[in-house]
This record gives C-alpha cells, structure tokens and sequence, in this order.
C-alpha cells in the first residue's frame, strides 16, 4: 500500500460483549453514517512483491494502463516454455463490486479466450467491497500507468498534525515447509509425477479444465547410495538428472504423486537404467513434442520410451487413447495421461 486513509463518523460497532482481548478482529464495524476513504497501490510495489516468490523456472508481472491491467506470466514446463497474458478494464459495479471487464486471453502469442470464457466469467467480481471493514455506499476506482486508486466519491480530508511514513524492506517470504518423506521409500523406475505451485505451472493446465492434472514428470535412478531424478528439462534443454530433494523443491512444487510398475521390480530396474542412458547420452529436450523424433525428448516421452525399451507397454496397445491434441503442437502425451495405465499403482502422495 502506498497510502491507506480513511476517515468516519457515527459508527455502529458489534455488541462489547463479543470483543476479546488479544484478538483484533473481535471488534467489528457493523455500519457508519459516512465514510470517506482512499487506497492507492503502486504497480512498481505490486511487482516488487511478486519478485519475492523464489522461481527458477517462472514469473510474473503486472503492468498498469489506463483503465485496465496487463497481467503477463512465463513459465517452463516439461512441454516448454508457455507465455501467458491476460488483459482486462478494471471497473466498479453496483457501487462495491470491482469486476475486470472485456477479458482476454493470449497463449504464445495466441487468442486463447474463446476457450475460458466459463473461466474469466467465474472470477468476477474480483473483490466484493461490501466487506470492507468500514462499509462505504459506492466506490470508485481509478488506474493509470503506475498506480491503481480505490475511494470513496468524497476522499478524507488531509490529516493534521505530524505524518509517518513507513518504508517497507526487501524482506522475502519464509521458506516453506519441505515435504516430508524417506528416500528409502523410492525404488528405481518410480515415476514421479509433479503440479508446480499457483500460477507457475497453471499456464500448461489451461489446456485442460482439470485444476489437479501435473505438469511435469520424472524417473527415479539410484546411484552412489543416493535417489536422483531423471527427466527431460526446458530449462537446460536436455536430459538431467538432479537430486530428489532438489526436484521436490517446495520452492517449486505444490504437490507430487509417486507412481510404480505393479510387481515387475526387474523391469523398473531395467527402465531406470533405460532413462540413465538417456541422460548420459545427453539427449535433447523436444520443444516440437514430436513423438517421431527418436533423439530429442520431453518429459512424458522419457518415461514411456524408457518403460518400452524395458520391455513395458504402459498403454496396453491403446496408445492413441493416451494422447491428447494440443494446439500448434498435435497429440502430446500429458503427464496425468500415465496414472490411467493399468500397469501403474499409486505408492506415495506429497503435498
């Protein structure tokens, strides 16, 4: 907030009974004669604060035009790199009701919107003012190229006497919590299935309706008494193989599932190696998601041709059944595609 005042008079507070010390939002202000208010947020702050959310694979950023805002993400999955924009009028309805009007969707490039349209209709309003904590008739609402402006028709008078001002520090979020799970529990040839956090990974699920599908996916190889991660890479562009922990990162995940060859521990071993020599021949990453190219690879792609070479049909010779049609891209195996394979079991959920 670059400046929050208000100014009211005549308020009806909850009953004095139901206030509690120690406990702030035990006072309640149920109505005021009048309230003159203003809040004003600046685009640089908004972005400064969304720079504190650590991502090495994506970001995301707001920009302020007159009248409406431009919000423009990244974000490299293990189908590439997927830009997203999202462009929209911001206004007031009914007085409380901040809604973004004449929405619009761009995918790479591409208008996406008539495909989310029930999405976009489902986000408004954006915010609902009737539950502000000092209840006001109507609002009105102002954007220009740096700052977004919410008040009151009449604003509250300047105050008297000295001002403060707080200057907020570049303080980044605490960590979050790691999952927590033994590496014992992972055996080589699991198959690691991955949904990156908010908005990080949820650029590659509007392809989908499903707000639970995953974004990415890996293969467990054990070596030096330790578990790595096999898997196909947009950010190096190839096949690598990172540390377990390090590819559960809750700086990145939001949740994972482990997923297993249903009592065929050869064949996992045998897959496993099968993805090891992927990554020390140095395969490519396949950004063309051409299931024909028999050198590069994406993600999904590892995992069912190392499965193939080991001697596993993950589809059961329903193959096309597993693949779905993306734009500008053609059939794609997704990584939710493998939990439908009837030689897979669930071993472990993390979230």
């Amino acid at each position: 907030m670059e400046r929050i005042a208000a100014e009211f008079s005549f308020l009806e507070l909850n009953a004095p009974g139901e206030w509690r010390p120690g406990r702030p939002r035990s006072l309640r202000v149920k109505d005021t004669l009048r309230t003159n208010a203003e809040v004003v947020i600046l685009e640089k702050d908004i972005n400064d604060a969304l720079g504190s959310f650590p991502s090495r694979r994506g970001s995301i950023s707001i920009d302020f035009l007159p009248g409406s805002v431009l919000v423009a993400g990244k974000r490299e999955t293990g189908f590439g790199t997927i830009r997203v924009e999202t462009t929209g009028i911001l206004a007031v309805e009914d007085g409380r009701k901040i809604t973004m009007g004449n929405a619009r969707i761009r995918i790479n490039g591409q208008d996406q919107t008539d495909a989310f349209r029930k999405d976009i209709a489902g986000l408004d309003p954006l915010l609902d003012l009737a539950d502000f904590p000092l209840p006001a008739s109507r609002w009105i609402l102002r954007v220009d190229d740096v700052s977004l402006r919410l008040s009151t028709p009449v604003p509250p008078k300047e105050a008297e006497g000295l001002t403060w001002r707080h200057e907020r520090e570049a303080l980044p979020l605490p960590p979050p919590e790691p999952f927590k799970f033994t590496p014992e529990r992972f055996e080589n040839g699991d198959i690691i299935l991955v949904n990156g956090k908010s908005w990080r990974s949820k650029a590659l699920l509007f392809f989908f309706s499903r707000p639970d599908d995953f974004s990415h996916s890996g293969m467990v190889r054990w070596s030096g008494g330790l578990p790595w991660v096999i898997h196909a890479s947009p950010e190096s562009e190839r096949v690598e193989m990172e540390p377990l922990q390090e590819f559960l990162s809750p700086f990145e995940i939001e949740k994972a599932e482990v997923y297993r060859l249903k009592g065929n521990t050869m064949a996992a071993e045998r897959a496993g190696r099968a993805a090891w020599g992927y990554f020390l021949e140095g395969r490519p990453f396949d950004d063309l998601f051409d299931n024909r190219d028999e050198k590069a690879m994406y993600c999904t792609e590892l995992i069912w041709k190392a499965c193939e070479t080991a001697g596993v049909d993950l589809f059961g010779g329903k193959r096309s059944s597993y693949f779905s049609p993306v734009p500008f891209y053609g059939n794609v195996l997704f990584p939710s595609a493998l939990i439908r394979s009837p030689l897979l079991e669930k071993v472990m959920t993390l979230d």
